[in-house]
This record gives C-alpha cells, structure tokens and sequence, in this order.
C-alpha cells in the first residue's frame, strides 16, 4: 500500500509527499506509484514534475533515478557585526 499526494498548477505537478506501508515493501509499491504519478501529469499536459526533494539520502538517491536535479531554494547567511560586514566586501 502506497500514496502519493499531487497538486497541479498549469503546466507544473508537484509530489508533496508519497508514503508506503514497509510491510509490504517487497511490492516496490513507491516506485510503481511514482511512474503511474509521472505518466498521470504527462496526461495532464505538465512540462514539469517538481519532486520537492527530501533530506533523506535513500530518497534523494531514488529520486535522481528519475533525472531530477537539485535546485537551491535558499541561501543563508551569517553577519557578525558590521565591522564583519564591511571587510568582507572589501576582501571581494
């Protein structure tokens, strides 16, 4: 047993999240769930499947089976002081 949840926005479907019941893992129910998502959305005219990744390394493996690339969404960054600041922008 295996779900899979989709939103589909224009021509975008993201997979928010897909879980699976372990006891029955020997079915490889993910992977059969996740191709008849994939061929769904190509139903559906979408020129993109947004997998929404995970921190998870066994699923970001799995998922870049299927060509996904990683993209950065967020860029964080620490100022110390504005002492800090400015002699790093001078050191650039």
């Amino acid at each position: 047993m295996a779900i899979n949840y989709l939103i589909i926005d224009n021509e975008v479907c993201y997979q928010l999240f897909c879980a699976a019941d372990t006891r029955f893992s020997h079915l490889n129910a993910p992977s059969v769930l996740l191709w008849k998502s994939l061929q769904y959305a190509k139903e559906k005219n979408c020129k993109i499947y947004d997998f929404t990744g995970s921190i998870m390394p066994q699923i970001e493996t799995f998922i870049r089976h299927f060509g996904a690339e990683q993209t950065q969404y967020f860029y964080v960054q620490k100022q110390y002081s504005k002492i800090y600041s400015l002699l790093r922008k001078l050191k650039r």
